[in-house]
């Protein structure tokens, strides 16, 4: 299951502290799709990190200092209510996408067909194949070519 497209933008730009949850934190976030800077592979990585900031690209960083999460721009929203949403199907047959396979891609429009969670790699089939990264067209215009 995946979040729902409006909910997900209240995800962009947050930082939470996960404290000791932050596993719990990172399979719902990487369900959703969120990546960790660098990597493409929907893996679990820095279990040990506190603190940790959603980018609006669907990337994951991370901080070791609380002066650091506290000064950084991006709301806060508390892991009990990450944990809590509730989520449905992201991509719906025949809606229409922007679609990469590495950050250095340019996001290239494409129609939605399924997800396949047995590609971990390159999960989104859509008319044009199989892709890493899948974002909404609508609301998203501005990054196509980027």
């Amino acid at each position: 299951m995946k979040i729902i497209d409006k909910n997900m933008k209240q995800l962009l730009n947050k930082k939470i502290y996960v404290g000791e949850q932050s596993i719990k934190a990172q399979e719902k976030l990487l369900k959703w799709g969120f990546r960790w800077y660098g990597s493409i592979e929907p893996k679990i990585k820095q279990k040990d990190r506190a603190f940790i900031f959603l980018h609006k690209d669907k990337r994951i960083s991370y901080s070791n200092y609380y002066e650091t999460f506290k000064r950084h721009r991006y709301e806060e929203i508390t892991i009990k209510e990450l944990l809590e949403m509730e989520v449905e199907a992201e991509f719906k047959p025949f809606q229409k996408v922007l679609v990469r396979n590495t950050d250095s891609d340019d996001w290239t429009v494409d129609i939605y067909s399924h997800y396949y969670s047995d590609l971990d790699s390159y999960p989104h089939r859509c008319v044009g194949g199989w892709w890493a990264h899948c974002i909404p067209f609508e609301d998203n215009e501005h990054l196509l070519g980027q």
